[in-house]
């Protein structure tokens, strides 16, 4: 895995880190077992963040594969194992957060008359309780040195290791180790453990033992201990390039702070307070998951080839990032998922989910299709593009967007949807239905059709409605208050309150108002071949030839064109 690359001759430079480094709190020798009880006494001190590891070896021993350990009667859980011909095999476990205090570590296995089982364990704080360990790594072979090479990803690891060797004497540490146990029965062989750290920067490390003479069986396995704050590229600055071959995963508050371009070739884990904190233009090539409060925070250029999946386990995820790109499909769910982003694009589809998701966006493209549910999605958006299709359902959902385009169909449900919009243009179809559907809206533009079914109190307070081709609006309260909408070829308007207020109405062909109070209060309404209207209320009419305005007041029943003499209005007896 690159951990991180240059562009243009800038390096990226370490800075000094604001986290704790790992700390070894305890490091205690079993015995040699040769019976039960297989048992030792190990003390936790009260440091943060503990991680415990057990290291155990058997010679010349069946059973290492089927062996189980514990601390204070919990199991712990394995991180490597390793077994060689012959019954020798090494082993490492570990229990994240171990209780404070002196414990004991036991462990079982089937062997009846072992002849050399013994091991250790070693304790530490101020460990990743997420991530504890990572790069773990296994060998086995004859003759001096034991050798073994661990690669971690994060900076400020710890190397542990825990070998055995079958032979009658004491072998010796490696250079840069700390010797944690050594302990042999001068017949079988010996079991010894060491630790190496803080490493930094991350990169191959060698754990290794001498004194093993020729033609002796060895085994060993190690892994990398990662610091409470980590990541693939944490604590950089400077510009260029951090790249993730095949995969990255960053976790931890801050992590990856002031960077400015990151790609991840395969696959992204992002976790954690602040995450990403501050970075211009990650790419992440077949998906990123982003979690965590305040992960990917002022964030510049975002992109997800395949797969975004932004899940906030905490509010604010994605906060004040600008501009995201989902090349096929993104999730976005929790309170103030992608909060004030800029331009976020979705190539083919997206379901965002939670109250105030997408709170305060600037400009979002959704190429295919888009689900957005719950109080408050996409709340105080400025422009948003769907070009396939739209799924709106909630209340105040699109509440206070600017200009919306639902490039060929759009189906708006519920209490408050797209309340307060101003410009929404609809390529094709829109299923309008719900109470206050489209409430303040300022023009949105229907092109070809529009057939919902619509209920009490749809589409209150609107300005500027356009049905290019037909446009059906049902209900108590449908459109009431609007200003101009205009139907271009037809428009059918049914229910008490329809049009209600409304100031200037174009129906290009044919119009059908039917309801109590139909186009009540209304200003300029022009319908030029022809116009059918029920309803009691006041009625503005324009004569498309002779541009003269009839004005009644009087309950009407109708209102048909004349070829030759414009519009006429029928009156009640």
């Amino acid at each position: 895995m690159a951990r991180f690359g240059r562009t243009t001759g800038s390096f990226y430079t370490a800075r000094e880190s604001p986290w704790p480094d790992i700390e070894h709190d305890a490091s205690t020798a079993s015995s040699v077992f040769i019976e039960d009880p297989y048992q030792w006494s190990h003390t936790i001190g009260p440091g943060g963040d503990r991680l415990l590891l057990v290291g155990l070896v058997f010679l010349s021993t069946a059973g290492g594969a089927d062996a189980e350990v514990f601390f204070n009667g919990v199991k712990m859980e394995l991180i490597r194992f390793r077994e060689t011909t012959g019954a020798n095999s090494a082993q490492l476990w570990r229990m994240m957060n171990p209780p404070v205090g002196a414990g004991t570590v036991s462990f079982t296995h089937p062997n009846v008359g072992p002849n050399f089982i013994a091991g250790g364990s070693i304790s530490f704080y101020n460990v990743n309780q997420t991530w504890s360990v990572e790069a773990s790594a296994d060998n086995a072979s004859t003759g001096d040195p034991i050798t073994i090479s661990v690669t971690p990803a994060a900076d400020r690891t710890y190397i542990v290791d825990a070998a055995g060797a079958s032979l009658d004497n004491a072998i010796s540490v490696g250079a840069g180790q700390v010797q944690r146990v050594n302990t042999t029965d001068g017949v079988w062989g010996s079991a010894v453990m060491s630790t190496e750290g803080i490493v930094t920067p991350a990169g191959a490390t060698t754990m290794s033992w001498t004194g093993v003479g020729g033609g002796i069986v060895w085994v060993t396995v190690a892994t990398a201990v990662r610091p409470v704050f980590a990541s693939d590229a944490s604590l950089i600055t400077g510009t260029g390039t951090i790249t993730f071959t095949p995969t990255g995963t960053t976790l931890g508050a801050g992590a990856l702070a002031a960077v400015d371009t990151i790609t991840f070739a395969q696959n992204v884990l992002l976790g954690g307070d602040g995450a990403l904190l501050g970075v211009s233009a990650p790419a992440f090539s077949l998906s990123g998951a982003v979690l965590g409060d305040g992960a990917l925070l002022g964030t510049g250029v975002l992109t997800f080839t395949t797969v975004g999946d932004l899940t906030a386990e905490a509010s604010e995820a994605l906060l004040g990032a600008i501009a995201m790109v989902f090349a096929d499909a993104a999730t976005m769910s929790g309170a103030g998922a992608l909060l004030g982003v800029s331009a976020p694009v979705f190539a083919e589809s997206v379901s965002l989910s939670g109250s105030g998701a997408l709170l305060g966006t600037g400009t979002l493209t959704f190429a295919e299709s888009v689900t957005l549910v719950g109080s408050g999605a996409l709340a105080g958006t400025a422009t948003n593009l769907f070009n396939h299709s739209a799924v709106l359902d909630g209340s105040g959902v699109l509440v206070g967007v600017a200009a919306e385009t639902f490039a060929e169909v759009a189906a708006l449900f519920g209490s408050g949807a797209l309340l307060g919009t101003a410009a929404e243009v609809f390529g094709q179809a829109a299923a309008l239905a719900g109470s206050g559907a489209l409430a303040g809206t300022s023009s949105p533009v229907f092109v070809l059709s529009a057939t919902p079914d619509l209920p009490e109190g749809f589409v209150s307070g609107t300005i500027g409605i356009v049905f290019s081709l037909s446009g059906s609006l049902s209900g108590s309260g449908a459109l009431a208050g609007t200003s101009a909408p205009v139907f271009s070829l037809s428009g059918t308007a049914v229910g008490a309150g329809a049009l209600l207020g409304s100031a200037a109405n174009t129906f290009a062909d044919a119009a059908s108002l039917a309801g109590d109070g139909a186009l009540l209060g209304a200003g300029l309404i022009l319908f030029t071949p022809s116009g059918i209207m029920t309803a009691a209320g006041v009625v503005v009419i324009l004569d498309p030839r002779a541009r003269r305005r009839f004005v009644r007041t009087e309950e009407l029943v109708a209102v048909s064109r004349s070829a030759a003499d414009g519009i006429y209005i029928r009156r009640m007896p």
